[in-house]
């Protein structure tokens, strides 16, 4: 049991959180936290990313909710990856842990927000809030870089990986970047996260991205089915992000019969880790009624 000081309205309270598990189908541990007071809301985190990247966001989210976070599998509380991953595992995971918690609510970050999306119709939710889920459209979302980042992570060259990936799939600031400027990028990186948490650095969660991708590819031939997804749903989305980010939350908009759509001024696609005010502000209303 943790114990947190978060500042709220002037005040500063004392927050608790606990660290809980539960058993899936296949006998998986998948660990949670757990932080808040009030109806349940469980965070579900994107690629190359665990339960401590949306620390901040739970924290800010706890005087309205209870909050959340679990590790799926491969990352700090939870079990390991097997060889047969697939979407339906992600989704087991999800329903298990929302029916444990009788959490109502589900926010999906990055590829959180595509299990998220397939777990709605699963789960006995209220309702569902996405944040640029990768939905590949023709081929929106490459994978052609994927065996050579592979080939690097099986040598242990982290950096080189990183830098394959930045430069397959960059953020709008830096796409215009040739690879080899890249690398002093990524050991900044490297640098900065020298304090976190061996499980918590992004440069040791690289091994959890092709697992994503695989599965983000396999589910382009059916994007047509969210269309029977009824769960009231708000898309949310950064006009500073990758174009296919923006494509994807448009589409699930014209496909998605109860859906809203939200477009957050000067936001990129891991805002949801950074400006939590804005984000907790956002879900609270939508989550309310508001």
């Amino acid at each position: 049991m943790f114990a947190f000081k978060y500042r709220t309205g002037g005040y500063n309270l004392k927050m608790t959180e606990t660290q809980k598990h539960i058993i899936s189908n296949d006998g998986t541990k998948i660990g949670y936290r757990k932080i808040g007071k009030g109806e349940g809301l469980i965070i579900v985190h994107g690629t190359g990313r665990n339960s401590q990247s949306y620390q901040k966001l739970a924290l800010a989210l706890a005087d309205n909710f209870t909050v959340y976070t679990y590790d799926r599998r491969g990352r700090g509380l939870s079990g390991s990856l097997t060889k047969d991953h697939s979407i339906t595992k992600e989704v087991e995971d999800l329903v298990d842990l929302s029916a444990t918690t009788k959490a109502k609510y589900i926010f999906g970050h990055s590829f959180g927000g595509v299990i998220s999306l397939h777990a709605a119709t699963r789960c006995e939710i209220n309702k569902l809030a996405l944040y640029e889920p990768p939905i590949s459209i023709d081929n929106s979302i490459p994978d052609y870089w994927l065996p050579e980042f592979e080939a690097a992570l099986s040598k242990n060259e982290k950096v080189r990986a990183m830098t394959i990936f930045l430069k397959a799939l960059p953020p709008p600031d830096i796409s215009s970047f040739p690879k080899w400027a890249l690398t002093p990028l990524v050991y900044a990186v490297k640098f900065m996260e020298r304090n976190k948490k061996e499980e918590s650095k992004m440069l040791n969660l690289l091994y959890t991205i092709p697992p994503d991708m695989r599965i983000v590819k396999q589910l382009e031939p059916i994007v047509g089915k969210y269309k029977d997804m009824a769960v009231p749903t708000l898309l949310m989305s950064g006009n500073k992000s990758q174009l296919f980010f923006q494509q994807s939350v448009k589409l699930l908009g014209q496909l998605l019969p109860t859906s809203q759509t939200k477009i957050f001024e000067d936001f990129d696609h891991y805002s949801p880790e950074g400006k939590v005010q804005e984000i907790s502000k956002t879900l609270t209303q939508f989550y309310n009624g508001n």
